[in-house]
C-alpha cells in the first residue's frame, strides 16, 4: 500500500516541530510537517486532510500516544476484511501504572465499550470530511472524534465503528483530579453542542455512554462531574503530555 504521513503542528510550545522536522529528514517515509494555527485535535485533523495527496483510508493518531509496530496494518487488514466498518480503532492501553484515575483501561469489561473515544488512533474507511453531512460540521465543534462517531451509529449502526482484533497502542490518561473534570467537561460540552444542532442525535445519549465502571471509579467520575463547567474550546489536559 501507498502510504503517506502528515505530521501537523497544533500551536505546540515545545521543540516538537524541530524534532519532527529532523526525522522525517532522516525517514524513509513518505512524510512532511504542516502547521494548524487553530488550538485543537479537530483543526489539526482538518489541516492533516486538506494536505493529503491520496485517496483510499485516512487515519488519525494522536501526539500523546504509542503506536505498536504492527498497529496499522492491523487496522488496514480489519477494514478490509470488515466490509460493514466505517471506521476501525486500536485499543488503548495506559502507560501508567494503575491507579483510581486509569481503573477502566485495566477493567476487562470497559475494554473497547469507548464508542467515542475512539480518537486517539483511528483509520476510516473514507475521508471522513468528504462525508456531506461531516463536513459541515459547525465551527463551535472542537472535538474530532464524538461527533463522527453518533452519525455513523446513527445512520449506518454500531457495527460501523469496529475495533481491529489485536491492535493497541498506549496512551497517558488523565493523572489527577483537575484533569480529569477538564477531560469530562471538553466530552460533555462537545455533546451538548452536538444535540443543540442535532436533536435527533439525543436518542443515541444513554446508549453511547456506556458506564461499565467500578463503583470507586463512578464515585470519582459523580465528585468530578460536580465540578465540571462548560467549554467553548479544546481544553489541554497537561498530565497526559
Amino acid at each position: 500500500m501507498t502510504r503517506e504521513f502528515i505530521f501537523v503542528d497544533n500551536t505546540s510550545t515545545d521543540n516538537s516541530a524541530k524534532i519532527i522536522d529532523q526525522f522525517i529528514k532522516n525517514s524513509f517515509l513518505d512524510a512532511r510537517l504542516v502547521s494548524s494555527k487553530k488550538k485543537g485535535v479537530l483543526s489539526a485533523f482538518r489541516r492533516g486532510i486538506a494536505e493529503k495527496k491520496y485517496s483510499g483510508f485516512v487515519g488519525k493518531f494522536d501526539a500523546d500516544i504509542i503506536l505498536h509496530p504492527h498497529v496499522l496494518d492491523l487496522m488496514q487488514m480489519h477494514l478490509v476484511e470488515t466490509p460493514a466498518a466505517k471506521v476501525t480503532y486500536a485499543e488503548p492501553l495506559p502507560l501508567e501504572n494503575l491507579s483510581i484515575y486509569n481503573l477502566p483501561w485495566f477493567s476487562p469489561k470497559a475494554m473497547s465499550k469507548r464508542l467515542y473515544f475512539t480518537g486517539k488512533t483511528s483509520l476510516y474507511r473514507n475521508n471522513p470530511h468528504a462525508d456531506p453531512d461531516i463536513s459541515r460540521m459547525p465551527g463551535d465543534l472542537v472535538v474530532d472524534d464524538i461527533f463522527p462517531s453518533f452519525y455513523y451509529v446513527y445512520y449506518y449502526g454500531f457495527e460501523s465503528i469496529s475495533r481491529a482484533p489485536h491492535a493497541f497502542v498506549y496512551e497517558k490518561v488523565a493523572g489527577n483530579f483537575t484533569d480529569l473534570v477538564s477531560q469530562i467537561s471538553r466530552a460533555e460540552s462537545e455533546i451538548k453542542r452536538i444535540f443543540a444542532i442535532y436533536p435527533h442525535l439525543r436518542l443515541l445519549g444513554n446508549i453511547m455512554d456506556q458506564e461499565v465502571y467500578d463503583n470507586s471509579y463512578k464515585s470519582l467520575l459523580n465528585r468530578a462531574r460536580k465540578q465540571t463547567t462548560y467549554l467553548k474550546e479544546w481544553a489541554r489536559l497537561e498530565s497526559t503530555k
